[in-house]
This record gives structure tokens, sequence and C-alpha cells, in this order.
């Protein structure tokens, strides 16, 4: 059931017309259960406009980024190494003065990492696939390849591109900060 359960949730969320309602339909389903949802915070944090910018570390095509344009008046950047997605996500807020898009990947270091592109695109990440992960996500999780990207430590690139004493909202999918030697 579960196996089901994913690829529907896999195949719904991946279709553009059917992705609004399986995200808002997630959201309320998460509300009945009372379990955290993260987009939902960030959203609530976005309309107290707490914050002066948002940092969306993994933008993928700059879907969430489009989102938080509809719900506060913030300036919105995205990060996004991968180049056919940094493209899209470009090209979908090219008229937006409000938002800047960086090709990179935030790291522990400045310079290139490895970063594995998976089947499901929304899952790239300079992080190696857990065996939690592929327990949840299943075969979408599959490197397709490796990619050598560019990579900045936050506080670098907050000191090229933040006035200092800027409070941000950050976006980001994983806890884990890779370590690389």
């Amino acid at each position: 059931m579960k196996s089901y359960m994913l690829k529907l949730h896999s195949l719904l969320i991946s279709n553009s017309y059917t992705r609004r309602y399986q995200k808002t339909f997630l959201s309320l389903l998460r509300g009945m259960l009372n379990c955290p949802d993260a987009n939902n915070d960030l959203r609530f944090l976005v309309k107290k406009e707490i914050a002066q910018a948002v940092l969306d570390i993994g933008c993928y095509t700059g879907e969430t980024i489009a989102d938080f344009n509809t719900i506060a008046n913030l300036p919105v950047y995205g990060f996004e190494p991968t180049p056919g997605s940094y493209n899209s996500a470009v090209i979908r807020h090219r008229n937006n003065n409000k938002v800047k898009i960086f090709q990179l990947a935030l790291s522990n270091k400045n310079g290139f990492s490895t970063f594995h592109v998976n089947t499901n695109k929304q899952t790239n990440s300079l992080l190696d696939t857990s065996a939690d992960g592929y327990g949840t996500w299943g075969s979408s999780l599959q490197h397709e390849e490796n990619i050598l990207v560019k990579t900045q430590m936050l506080d670098d690139w907050f000191t090229e591109n933040m006035p200092p004493a800027t409070k941000v909202i950050v976006k980001k999918w994983t806890s884990k900060v890779p370590n690389y030697q």
C-alpha cells in the first residue's frame, strides 16, 4: 500500500496540472493529523514579514519562489546548481526584479564538488542517498549522473550579496550539511 501511495504522490506532484492540488491536499491532511508542515511554517513566517529576504536553497525550477512572491513582497534568492533546473528557474522569474537565482550549491567550502543528479530532479544533492532515503522515495533517488558544481559557504555568499544585519528566512530540504575533507 505504501509503495502504491508513494507512486501516486510522485505522479500527482510531478504533473504541473495536479501539483497545486496535491500540495493543498497534503497540507490539509497534515493539519488534520497535527503533523508538522515546513511549507506552511515558511509561509507563516513570510506573511509575518519577520525577515527582509528569503533564501531558497535548492530552488529547483523556482516553484517555491513563486509561492513566496504571492505571499509577501520580499526579495527571494534562489540557489540551484544543476544547469537545466537553474535555467528553468531563471526563465520562470526573468521578469521579477525581486528574484535572483544563483547557479551554485551552498556548502561548507568554497570551490567545486561532486553533485548527484537523481531520477527525481527535485532530490538532486551534494549528499549521497541514504538507505532511509531509498525507503521513503524508492527508485526516484537513483543517481543518473554526477556533475561538478560550484560551491560557496553561506557566510561568504552573505558577505558578498546582503547588507549587514539582514534577517532572512532559509528554505532548505535537508538538515544535513555535507562535511568534505
